[in-house]
């Protein structure tokens, strides 16, 4: 009987991930209520880097410079290595300004004004090299992590390269769009995106609401790899972590339904749902069978099926 070698091949990683142990990026106008949204969880300890926390209970080091992040987080590092850290989620408020201070601790060990003042970009990338080594300090804790930012309207270039069928095409037009995008440095932004499980724009629905976005938009950034929340959710903690262990998409196929009866009546530009469906379904929730579908997946479908009715024609599935 042949033994086969163990070659130490790893196991396949379980994705049944606690809500707390996300790293998340929040973002939105100033005093929408991102701090106020952290504050509710349990066990989270803030790196402060700006006021505006004084009417919350929460537990907080106020950092002033990226001298004082670097002192807590060699402080917060042997704790979690003794195994006497009492946290479970550790929250940077704002990211923005924490990224602010590792700019100037750069400018000010290169004796230079501004990271532009070093030829070949060489100050830029001291500032990146440095701002990313000491972030992925904090995700190598263990522990669940948070980005607050806020929030700024931009012009942003897309490439709109999708055909009739839903495939890529040569030659893609370069259109211009306003979008709400986090006011974070674009190349600490670009690191943190990538670290990120989900992305929250707090905005404000057509109902006065304060609501959580979760989902991509054409308006704004968003996004949530576990495919477990709702596109959009009450600006409230406890609903939010009651979304994402929801595991029921029963009001979800009906909203699909009826997006896709809305659409089939339309007949916008020839897009005609019932003979497309299976199709579009394969591409949003790898099923023919809605009924299989995750909650998260579904969100996406139907997502894909309202930029549908808005980009081909100004009428919303409601």
């Amino acid at each position: 009987m042949t033994v086969k070698k163990d070659w130490g091949f790893p196991d396949k990683s379980k994705s049944d991930v606690a809500f707390h142990a996300n790293t998340i990026f929040i973002y939105g106008i100033v005093k929408i209520g991102k701090t106020t949204l952290w504050s509710k969880m349990s066990d989270a300890l803030g790196f402060l880097t700006e006021e505006g926390a004084k009417h919350l209970s929460i537990k907080a080091w106020h950092i002033k410079n990226w001298a004082d992040f670097l002192v807590r987080l060699d402080t917060l590092e042997k704790a979690v290595k003794a195994g006497e850290c009492p946290f479970k989620t550790v929250v940077i408020d704002t990211v923005d300004n924490l990224s602010d201070f590792c700019e100037q601790s750069v400018c000010d060990d290169l004796s230079i004004n501004t990271l532009s003042d070093l030829e070949w970009g060489k100050g830029y990338k001291a500032y990146k090299r440095e701002f990313t080594r000491q972030v992925r300090r904090l995700t190598q804790l263990g522990l669940g992590l948070v980005f607050i930012s806020h929030s700024t309207e931009k012009d942003v270039a897309i490439a709109s390269g999708l055909n009739e069928k839903g495939d890529l095409v040569p030659n893609r037009k370069i259109e211009t769009t306003r979008m709400i995008i986090p006011t974070l440095d674009k190349r600490a932004f670009e690191f943190v995106s990538g670290l990120v499980d989900m992305i929250f724009f707090i905005g404000i629905n057509n109902k006065g609401e304060r609501v959580i976005n979760t989902k991509p938009s054409n308006h704004f950034e968003a996004g949530d790899r576990s495919g477990r929340l709702s596109s959009v959710i009450p600006l409230d903690y406890d609903k939010l972590v009651e979304d994402y262990y929801s595991d029921d998409p029963t009001e979800l196929i009906n909203k699909i339904n009826l997006a896709e009866q809305y659409l089939a009546e339309k007949m916008i530009d020839g897009f005609e749902v019932p003979t497309r469906a299976i199709n579009s379904r394969k591409k949003h929730i790898k099923t023919e069978v809605l009924k299989d579908a995750k909650a998260g997946d579904l969100e996406g479908y139907l997502q894909h099926l309202v930029i549908k009715a808005k980009t081909k024609k100004k009428e919303v599935v409601k």
